[in-house]
């Protein structure tokens, strides 16, 4: 399982893209180092399984916004899990 919170797209995330690994993606609407419309081209392009969450208004660092990427934390895990 591999789980990217705002992923830094200026690397080569090539490996991570192409993984038959479970990938789960956090990122914030508003991430000021990665694009949103970079991560969804990267997710479309990533094999499956896989899932993204994006949390409303968060910047880069989610900053005041902690507990909804904790929470998205535990709702992937658990979905994983159950």
């Amino acid at each position: 399982m591999l789980i990217g919170i705002a992923i830094p797209l200026s690397r080569d995330f090539a490996a991570v893209r192409d993984s038959t690994k479970a990938k789960f993606l956090i990122h914030g609407e508003r991430d000021e180092i990665s694009s949103l419309h970079g991560v969804r081209r990267f997710y479309a392009g990533a094999s499956e399984p896989k899932d993204l969450v994006v949390i409303d208004g968060a910047n880069h660092v989610f900053d005041g916004q902690q507990t909804e990427v904790a929470d998205a934390l535990e709702d992937l895990l658990g979905d994983w899990n159950g």
